[in-house]
């Protein structure tokens, strides 16, 4: 979705330590991502929308009203039900929601709609483990979590050598976010 660069995860990681991540990961997508990149992204649609089969999703960054809210499994179905206003008042009629930010997979309903959280391929989903997630939609519809893995001790090695000390270069080895405590009680 549309990044101009100026954007921040609010919400993320809310606190000093939160504040600390989001500011050393901006600074460094701010300059390892080159600008002529930066400014195609910032043109980017904020929502897309899509038929797959019989089905019309749209899908966003965070949430309809807040590209980077947190929108969590164990949030109430009220919630859920705003985003799905706010969505179908600027693109009518869907059956599902595709979207990520928060780092945990799930797939709930709600009033009739696919709600599809993909988790994020780039940091573990806070269970212990070092894969992290990506979803695939199959030709039947069936949305599917799959675990990725990958050499987290590489990943961790080049994190560290970035300067991206401010906790996810653990997570990376540990499988546990770094802010347990910003996490809803259920999720830690």
């Amino acid at each position: 979705m549309a990044w101009s660069g100026t954007d921040v995860c609010q919400g993320l990681a809310p606190g000093p330590q939160g504040a600390k991540r989001t500011e050393a990961w901006h600074a460094h997508a701010m300059t390892e991502v080159p600008k002529p990149v930066r400014e195609r992204l910032a043109l980017l649609p904020d929502h897309i929308r899509f038929q797959h089969g019989q089905r019309r999703y749209v899908a966003i960054h965070g949430g309809a009203q807040r590209r980077t809210a947190l929108l969590w499994r164990t949030l109430g179905d009220e919630v859920f039900r705003a985003e799905i206003e706010a969505l179908r008042s600027q693109h009518g009629n869907f059956d599902g929601v595709i979207c990520g930010h928060s780092g945990l997979p799930f797939e709930r309903q709600i009033d009739g709609v696919r709600w599809i959280n993909v988790g994020a391929a780039g940091l573990p989903a806070n269970d212990g483990t070092q894969s992290t997630r990506f979803v695939t939609l199959e030709t039947n519809g069936q949305a599917i979590t799959h675990r990725l893995a990958y050499d987290h001790h590489a990943a961790r090695k080049s994190m560290i050598d970035a300067g991206l000390v401010q906790g996810h270069h653990d997570t990376i080895l540990t499988g546990v976010w770094p802010a347990q405590l910003k996490l809803p009680p259920a999720l830690r």
